[in-house]
C-alpha cells in the first residue's frame, strides 16, 4: 500500500519541528548549527551516520556543555586535546561506535575534564594506546569518574597485551562505582586489575571468553562496596576452592554473582563450589545452573549429591576427573588437526602402495648392484699362494 505523499510531508515537518525546538531550548554559549548536530540544554549530540558526516570542529563544541555525544563517526586515532579541547563542565561523554583504533597519551586526563563523571566508549576497535612515560596514560587524573563503559571497545590483541593492564593501573578508582568490560575478549583476569578499586559496586565481565578466574581477583577485602558481579555467558567450567573462599568472603545480602551461561563442569573439582552453591544466596538464578560434563549433562547444578562422586584421594584434582579449560581451548584443537593430518596420511600411502613398493625395490637393487661390484673374491689357491712363508722355509732357501 502506497503511503500518501502528504504523510511523508507530516513526517519530515515533524521531525524539522523537534531539531527546532531542540535547538531553541539550547542553553550552550555561543552554540551554532552544525550539520549532524542538536543541542537541547546544555546537552550536544552529533551523529555521523557511519562517517558520512565531518566530525565538528573544536570551535564548533561550547566549552559550557555538560553531556556530550559524538558517535558515528569514524576517529581512527584519537586525540581529545586537539579534538575537543579543555570542557571544564563536562560531565557525561560519549565517543561510541567511532572505530577508534588508537587512544593517544593524556586523552582522558583531569586536566581537560575536571568534572568527567560518566565516559562511554564502547564499539571502538582500540588496538594501541601511546604514552612516553608512566606519567601519560589515557585515563590519568579522572579523578571524578564514577562510570566507564568499555563494553566491546578493544582487540583481542590488545586485551591479551601488558599494554592492557596499564590502562587499569592509570586509571582512578577514587570514585569509580561501575565498570562494564563485556564483550571484550579477555579470557584470563590479571589478579591486580581491581586491587585499587574499592569503590567499585558494578562489574561487568558478560561475555569475555574467561575460561577461569584467578583467586584473589574478587574478595570483599579489594572489593568492598562490591554488589553486582557479572561474569555471565563465558568459557568458565570450574571454579577451584581457593575462588569459591574468595566467593566467601562476600556479603550475600549485599552482593550478587551472575553466572549464568557458563559451561560448569560437575566433576571433583567442583565438589566445593556445588557444596557452597547449594547454601549460597550470593549467586543469582543458580537454580538454572547445569553440569555440561558427559556424566551430568542436563543435570541442575544444586540438585548433584557430590556424595556420590567417584574421585581418588591419593590422586591431585588437577591430574585426575577433569580436563583444565586452557586445556579444552588449546590442546584437544591440536589433537584434532593431527589426527586429521595422520589420517590423510594413512590415506595418501594408501592409495600409492604401488609406486611406493615399485620404489623400495629399485632401490634394494641398486644397493644391490653397488654391493656386487665392489665385493672382493678370495679362492682357496689364492690364500695358499699368499700365505706367510715361516723362517725355516726362508734359512732352506738360503742354502
Amino acid at each position: 500500500m502506497m503511503i500518501p505523499t502528504h504523510c511523508h510531508l507530516f513526517v519530515f515537518l515533524c521531525i524539522c519541528l523537534l531539531v527546532t525546538t531542540a535547538d531553541e531550548d539550547c542553553t550552550l554559549t555561543g552554540y551554532s548549527i552544525f550539520d549532524g548536530c542538536t543541542c537541547l540544554n546544555s546537552s550536544l549530540t552529533c551523529f555521523g551516520e557511519g562517517g558520512v558526516k565531518n566530525l565538528p570542529p573544536q570551535s564548533k563544541i561550547p566549552r559550557d556543555v555538560t553531556v556530550l555525544t559524538i558517535t558515528g563517526y569514524v576517529i581512527t586515532r584519537l586525540d581529545t586535546s586537539s579534538m575537543l579541547g579543555t570542557l571544564d563542565e563536562l560531565v557525561n561523554l560519549d565517543l561510541s561506535n567511532n572505530k577508534i583504533e588508537i587512544i593517544t597519551e593524556d586523552s582522558f586526563s583531569g586536566k581537560n575534564f575536571p568534572k568527567l563523571k560518566i565516559l562511554s566508549l564502547e564499539e571502538n576497535n582500540v588496538n594501541e594506546t601511546t604514552y612516553v612515560t608512566d606519567d601519560t596514560h589515557i585515563f590519568k587524573d579522572l579523578s571524578s569518574l564514577q562510570e566507564l563503559n568499555l563494553r566491546k571497545a578493544f582487540t583481542s590483541n590488545f586485551t591479551r597485551s601488558e599494554t592492557f593492564k596499564d590502562v587499569f593501573n592509570s586509571l582512578d578508582y577514587r570514585h569509580l562505582t561501575k565498570l562494564i568490560l563485556s564483550g571484550n575478549d579477555i579470557e584470563i583476569l590479571n589478579t591486580e586489575i581491581f586491587h585499587h578499586a574499592n569503590k567499585l559496586e558494578e562489574i561487568y565481565l558478560s561475555g569475555c571468553n574467561l575460561i577461569m578466574v584467578n583467586n584473589s581477583t574478587f574478595t570483599m577485602t579489594t572489593l568492598p562496596q562490591l554488589k553486582l558481579l557479572d561474569l555471565s555467558n563465558n568459557n568458565l567450567m570450574v571454579f577451584r576452592d581457593d575462588v569459591v573462599e574468595d566467593f566467601k568472603t562476600f556479603d550475600s545480602n549485599q552482593t550478587e554473582v551472575n553466572l549464568t551461561g557458563n559451561p560448569l563442569e560437575c566433576i571433583c573439582t567442583s565438589m566445593e563450589f556445588i557444596k557452597w552453591l547449594k547454601n549460597t544466596s550470593l549467586v543469582i538464578e543458580k537454580e538454572f545452573l547445569t553440569c555440561h560434563d558427559s556424566d551430568f549433562t542436563g543435570r541442575h547444578m544444586v540438585d548433584i549429591d557430590v556424595s556420590k562422586f567417584t574421585c581418588d584421594d591419593d590422586d591431585d584434582a588437577d591430574d585426575k576427573n577433569v580436563f583444565e579449560p586452557t586445556f579444552h581451548a588449546q590442546y584437544v584443537i591440536l589433537f584434532i588437526i593431527f589426527g586429521i593430518l595422520g589420517l590423510l596420511a594413512l590415506i595418501i600411502l594408501f592409495m600409492r602402495r604401488n609406486d611406493i613398493l615399485q620404489f623400495c625395490m629399485q632401490v634394494r637393487q641398486a644397493t644391490k648392484d653397488a654391493f656386487d661390484s665392489h665385493q672382493t673374491h678370495y679362492t682357496y689357491s689364492g690364500i695358499q699362494n699368499a700365505k706367510r712363508v715361516t723362517p725355516e722355509e726362508a734359512g732352506v732357501a738360503s742354502v
